[in-house]
């Protein structure tokens, strides 16, 4: 009997085909983890926006939650009633792509409380309609006086 050493032509055949497997399912992974990741970033981008706005509607407070005061800082110039329109003058364009849009809407909730609402739509990976959507009440605090 001859004492093999080394590897043979077999062994060495079903080595290459496995590491050709392996790097393949490992290829095949990459461009979704690209997906998911880009997937992320629009949705942290789009929920940063939002809650960006949320917090300056309610820095405004009750009592200015009118078209003139949202204007100046807030919101574009068009539609003048509500749900207004932030697209423009947040440039959600640059960051989410040409077809984001967002939406405020603000109603009344109940006696003294409105309800302000964010909507941020976008075109995702693939043609997808992407949605953001973020809401928060507003109280009146200013003191209660007896009509």
């Amino acid at each position: 009997m001859h004492n093999r050493h080394g590897v043979g032509l077999v062994d060495a055949m079903i080595s290459v085909f496995l590491l050709t497997l392996a790097g393949i399912l490992f290829g095949a992974a990459f461009p979704i983890g690209f997906s998911a990741a880009r997937q992320a970033r629009e949705t942290k981008l789009a929920v940063g926006f939002a809650q960006q706005k949320l917090e300056q509607v309610k820095a405004l407070g009750y009592e200015s939650l009118s078209y003139e005061n949202l204007k100046v800082y807030t919101i574009d110039e068009t539609p003048s009633t509500s749900p207004y329109s932030f697209t423009s003058v947040d440039n959600l364009t640059s960051s989410l792509g040409e077809s984001a849009t967002g939406e405020l809407t603000i109603a009344d909730y109940a006696a003294g409380v409105k309800r302000a609402e964010v909507v941020i739509t976008w075109q995702g990976i693939k043609g997808q309609n992407r949605t953001v959507t973020m809401e928060t009440l507003i109280a009146d605090k200013r003191p209660w006086k007896e009509p």
